[in-house]
């Protein structure tokens, strides 16, 4: 089995070009989050990569408090490059914050969570780490509602991998590395899952084919 933390250490220095190829709707997750975020004082990214959201986060609240936090070396030490933050080396699942935070994202970072516990107690830990009102954004991949749509999301998201990356890394690199890594919920098991959390509110802000942003608001 692939290790995560090998992989993304391998690809750090290429992910800010390779996630646009492989995610629809990247760059709108950037634009959008945020504006979600409301006026924070305080931020916490889970899963920060190579700092995108971060840098995003920072540039429209210049004077907010942000905490990034990633299990990658490789990718923390270029997103250092690019935010003024405080960063910290702890995969999510293990992550438990020491204060609270008006608003806390997690962009295409929870999929390589192994199991469903593990993910419900990331939630919950999220939810406990937020002030209140407070706001929890999210994207991530999302799994067809039944086997129709699952296999029309996976083919539509092959067809948008293939405009942008030739066919063989497609097929015997990305869907097989999915297929191994990733593990994906329905969108209305991921809502279930929040809810449980505590969440009082939960808006879907936009998908595109099995990719979602999602605010949850405490």
């Amino acid at each position: 089995m692939t290790d995560i933390n090998s992989m993304y250490d391998s690809n750090a220095e290429d992910y800010d070009g390779l996630i646009r190829k492989l995610v629809p709707g990247y760059d709108f997750f950037m634009t959008i989050s945020p504006v979600l975020a409301g006026n924070p004082k305080t931020l916490l990214d889970v899963g920060c990569g190579t700092g995108n959201t971060a840098a995003a986060l920072r540039r429209l609240h210049k004077d907010a408090e942000i905490t990034c936090v990633d299990s990658s070396e490789k990718m923390l030490n270029i997103a250092k490059t690019k935010v003024d933050a405080k960063f910290i080396q702890s995969r999510s699942e293990d992550f438990t914050p020491e204060t609270t935070y008006d608003c806390i994202t997690s962009i295409m970072a929870l999929q390589n969570i192994q199991t469903r516990p593990e993910r419900e107690n990331v939630y919950k830990t999220i939810y406990n780490s937020l002030n209140s009102p407070g706001v929890y954004i999210t994207a991530d991949m999302v799994k067809g509602e039944n086997e129709t749509t699952e296999s029309l999301y996976m083919h539509m998201w092959r067809q948008y991998m293939l405009a942008n990356i030739p066919a063989d890394d497609v097929d015997n690199q990305w869907i097989p590395l999915h297929k191994e890594k990733d593990v994906t919920y329905k969108i209305s098991e991921q809502m279930v899952m929040l809810y449980d959390a505590g969440f009082r509110s939960i808006d879907i802000i936009n998908k595109n084919i099995n990719f979602v942003i999602m605010a949850c608001y405490k």
